[in-house]
This record gives C-alpha cells, structure tokens and sequence, in this order.
C-alpha cells in the first residue's frame, strides 16, 4: 500500500475527473485496500473484490450506502486453477506478459485512456 494512500486516491480521482473512477478491483480484500478502492471511486461507482484476507474484514456500511456504491465479491479460480496457471508460465508454455498492453505511470493514465493499446494497460503508480 502507498504511504499516502488518501493523497494517492486523491490524485486517482482529480485523473478521473466525474468524481473518481467508475470501477476498481479489489485484489487484496482488507480494510485499507476497501478504504482506498472506497477513496478512489465516484459516487456510484463499482468495487469488484477478488482478494480474500485470511480474516474477516468490517464493511463501512455508511459510507457505502451514503455514496451509492456497487460492492461485488468475486470468487473465479481455485487453488488447482490457480496452481496450473502458474506451472504453464513456469514451463514457458504461456506468456503472461503478453496479456499487457503497455506500462505506464500514474500521470500518463489519462493518455493511456484515451490511446487503448491492444492489451490491458498496468498503470504503476510510483513510476
């Protein structure tokens, strides 16, 4: 998690524009993973959480409910799957590499918004 996580959603949002982001994934599951995706989304935006703490996590149902906010759970693998999947990249027999698009930094997500690459984008934000 970034140091300045709040500062962080912040500058996502100002990106953004409309308030925030309509969607984040979720792939961590925990209280300041939900906080942050919570900071970064607009009103009536979306979480989709796939990451599963080994404990239980609190909703702020406030917080939800006030803001209009969709929260999905998403449970799409199991450990075989998940396990086969990393033996194929392993033997070099897949190449998850080539499931990106382009690299880019935080700064540079608007242009990578509006120029789509052929694959999916990884917006790093300490680049």
């Amino acid at each position: 998690m970034l140091a300045d996580a709040r500062g962080a959603a912040r500058t996502i949002r100002r990106f953004a524009g409309a308030g925030g982001v309509d969607l984040v994934l979720d792939t961590i599951g925990d209280g300041q993973s939900l906080a942050f995706a919570l900071d970064a989304l607009r009103p009536g935006g979306t979480v989709v959480i796939v990451g599963m703490p080994a404990g239980d996590v609190a909703l702020p149902m406030a917080r939800l409910v006030r803001r209009g906010v969709h929260c999905i759970g998403s449970y799409g693998s199991q450990l075989a799957d998940v396990t086969a999947v990393v033996n194929l990249a392993a033997d070099e027999r897949i190449d998850p590499a080539a499931l990106l698009g382009r690299s880019v930094a935080l700064q540079d997500a608007p242009l990578a918004l509006a120029t789509q690459s052929g694959g999916r984008d990884v917006v790093l934000p300490q680049r």
